[in-house]
């Protein structure tokens, strides 16, 4: 995976990239846009230059390479939002969905906690406010209910009123509060939440035993001995012996090597 501060220069240096490129380009964008590695870019100069851009940044770094998706019928997805270009000029948006995606929930009779279950419908209808204009909205609301209602949601426990917001964060002196986390086990649950709710003990539930708890993976175990690393080995004289081991394996008919005639990189004693 990296390091954890692998994203944060990568980002870094996209903004020095972008400040570069555009600064020197002959034609720029009227709006560049980028989450990550997608960037979403309105032309204004005619489809005939575009190509000629596209060539142009991909030609500014050696590492770096663009690939370009053009608006069809006048709509482009970016990232989970629709993009639509209005006849007044407008732009239009709403909630974007791939070809593949099948609508699959989780499913109202699934045995997990009631909060988790109703976090659906309240985090679909939360998007459907965020991304959609006042001219898609109902249509995406309309779909939330028929999506959950063929999850087993019954029609009146779907809500499709406008969220409440969030208290912002506030700094502040730090509360400590008792809590617990439990497993979920059903209506017992409730009840014994109910028992320490009243004794000032928040309740947290977890997810009892998991199907992908009992089905093991099919690849054999990797011998620790046998996996790559930094070994620190103290020695009879007091100091330390620190090996960088890079994994081996020995061809057939050979004999195993011993510690000093692996392929590994030694460094000196060093003191304690």
């Amino acid at each position: 995976m990296g390091s954890p501060l692998s994203p944060v220069l990568a980002d870094i240096f996209m903004e020095e990239f972008e400040s570069s490129s555009l600064l020197t380009a002959d034609l720029r964008p009227s709006l560049w846009l980028r989450y990550v590695d997608d960037t979403f870019v309105v032309w204004p100069h005619g489809p005939d230059t575009l190509q000629d851009f596209l060539q142009y940044l991909n030609k500014q770094h050696t590492s770096i390479s663009f690939t370009m998706e053009q608006e069809q019928h006048g709509t482009i997805p970016f990232l989970d939002v629709k993009i639509s270009r209005n006849p007044d000029g407008t732009l239009g948006h709403s909630v974007y969905r791939k070809p593949t995606h099948t609508d699959r929930y989780l499913h109202q009779r699934s045995f997990h906690h009631p909060s988790i279950k109703s976090s659906v419908n309240r985090t679909l209808v939360q998007r459907a406010f965020e991304v959609c204009d006042q001219d898609n909205l109902k249509r995406e609301l309309k779909h939330i209910q028929t999506s959950l209602q063929r999850n087993g949601y019954k029609p009146h426990r779907i809500k499709i009123s406008k969220p409440d917001q969030r208290v912002p964060y506030t700094q502040g002196p730090p509360t400590v509060s008792p809590s617990v986390t439990l497993p979920y086990i059903g209506p017992a649950s409730h009840h014994l939440q109910r028992i320490l709710r009243q004794a000032g003990v928040k309740v947290y539930h977890s997810s009892g035993n998991k199907l992908q708890g009992s089905l093991h993976t099919h690849k054999d175990k990797q011998d620790s001995s046998s996996k790559p690393g930094v070994y620190r080995i103290p020695c009879e004289c007091g100091k330390v012996y620190i090996r960088t081991h890079r994994e081996h394996h020995p061809v057939d008919g050979a004999s195993p090597q011993t510690p000093h005639q692996d392929s590994s990189q030694r460094r000196p004693h060093q003191d304690e």
